[in-house]
């Protein structure tokens, strides 16, 4: 998984620098936390097998907008998606649903 500028539309230059991270590897069931180092709000992240090499013309799994600070959930879909992806999407979970923001 490697995280994009929003508006870097081909995903030709990963957000970078220091103090966070903009990619990593995550298996199922865990978790990852990205924290671009960047101030920007909104990211292009798009989702790669193991190893692959990760770009706008290579074959990606998931291509999302990402806001900053939000927990999403990569899931299992049946085919192509209509962004061009296979068989991932990254979805926003509802902050209603996550016992850190529930009341009480």
């Amino acid at each position: 998984m490697e995280v994009f500028h929003a508006s870097d539309e081909y995903c030709m230059v990963p957000v970078f620098g220091m103090g966070g991270s903009a990619e990593g590897d995550v298996a199922p069931g865990l978790l990852l936390e990205l924290d671009p180092p960047d101030a920007a709000e909104d990211f292009r992240v798009l989702v790669a097998d193991l190893g692959a090499t990760v770009s706008y013309f290579a074959k990606t799994r998931a291509r999302a907008i990402a806001r900053r600070g939000s927990v999403y959930s990569l899931r299992s879909t049946p085919g192509v998606q209509e962004n061009g992806s296979d068989g991932l999407e990254l979805v926003r979970i509802p902050r209603s649903v996550l016992p850190a923001y529930s009341p009480g």
